[in-house]
């Protein structure tokens, strides 16, 4: 039976125009009333990701791409970066050949930004500042660059960090060894009581491949970065077609 279903949100349960169907929310609420626990898990910072929390209320949320990690607003997970590696991260993004480098940084209290580019509305308020001083732990550090190597050298700045670059562009990110989706639900598996084999996992992106090979049944999304299939166990339709209602209304309504 499953107990908990974890969803990642752009190109997964976001539709191309950042929008969740009336369908799917129908379907979340159905999944809901049959007593499965709905969770989102995304790379997004929890602020970013807060338009979507207020409109279906899952009742896990992970964010920051496994950095922090609530249950109905408790946090029962976190791996952040400290204080002091954070400002080590900026001070060298400034300074490493190349740079300064356009940053970010999610943390509790918001999202910060060391540049004025244009950022999706649904992300809601992003804070800009020039970082120097900036005093908060990181949940997940993002820097832009062209060259690969650069963001393999400042993330060895830091133990135990690792980095991972978002499909289609040059924006990296920097975080803590274990700050991964799989690792939050694993833990949210803990606090909860509930199996892997109890749980169904959606993703289309690397940092999906984890969870999708974790969870008892991971659905990889047709319009999925090529690779990820690897790691699941059926392709659903794509975020556009609302591939993952369509795949809890036949495989998990209809049998529970």
């Amino acid at each position: 039976m499953i107990k908990a279903i974890f969803m990642d949100l752009d190109d997964t349960l976001l539709r191309s125009d950042k929008t969740i169907s009336d369908y799917t929310m129908q379907i979340l609420q159905k999944c809901r009333e049959k007593g499965i626990l709905i969770g989102f898990c995304t790379a997004r910072g929890e602020s970013c990701t807060q338009y979507f929390l207020d409109m279906a209320h899952p009742d896990i949320w992970i964010t920051s791409g496994g950095s922090l990690a609530k249950y109905r607003g408790e946090i029962f997970y976190e791996n952040p970066l400290s204080v002091e590696e954070t400002q080590l991260l900026l001070d060298c993004g400034r300074t490493m050949p190349g740079g300064p480098y356009v940053m970010g940084v999610d943390t509790k209290k918001g999202y910060y930004r060391n540049d004025e580019g244009k950022v999706s509305p649904d992300w809601g308020e992003v804070f800009r500042t020039d970082f120097v001083d900036f005093g908060q732990e990181a949940m997940r550090f993002l820097i832009v660059s062209a060259d690969e190597q650069i963001v393999a050298d400042l993330t060895q700045k830091v133990e135990n960090c690792n980095y991972l670059n978002f499909l289609n562009s040059n924006w990296y990110r920097i975080s803590k060894n274990g700050a991964t989706k799989e690792n939050a639900i694993a833990k949210a598996g803990e606090f909860l009581g509930i199996k892997p084999e109890e749980m169904i996992a959606f993703g289309d992106d690397y940092g999906d491949m984890g969870m999708l090979k974790f969870c008892g049944i991971g659905c990889a999304m047709a319009n999925h970065v090529p690779g990820v299939e690897k790691a699941a166990d059926v392709v659903i339709g794509s975020h556009n077609e609302d591939g993952v209602a369509h795949f809890l209304e036949e495989y998990v309504l209809g049998r529970q």
